[in-house]
């Protein structure tokens, strides 16, 4: 496989990602919780991007839908071929409002 075909499955593996964070309700709420949980415990947001990370492939794999799209694309993609690091960057303006949200409860 040439490596143009290798950016290609990589950068479609990632587009599917990216709009299955963002577009299924439940789940986009249920990293919003995430996110909250790790503003609670002080984390800094490069530890709270680290932490999506890591913790978006193993949510998504229980995500039907997602996984089956991944196979049926040719050839198929697995979790493997996300960039990770660019889906999580959906995530930056929640992160940074709910960072801001947290450290005005804490003045008040």
């Amino acid at each position: 496989m040439a490596w143009q075909d290798i950016l290609k499955d990589t950068a479609t593996a990632t587009r599917s990602a990216d709009l299955w964070t963002m577009n299924d309700y439940g789940f986009y709420m249920s990293i919003l919780d995430d996110i909250k949980f790790l503003v609670k415990k002080k984390h800094t947001k490069e530890e709270i991007l680290e932490a999506l990370a890591s913790i978006l492939p193993e949510k998504m794999a229980h995500i039907d839908g997602f996984m089956d799209e991944l196979i049926e694309m040719s050839p198929s993609d697995g979790l493997s071929d996300v960039d990770w690091v660019q889906v999580v960057e959906n995530f930056d303006e929640d992160i940074d409002t709910i960072m801001e949200d947290y450290s005005v409860e804490e003045e008040e």
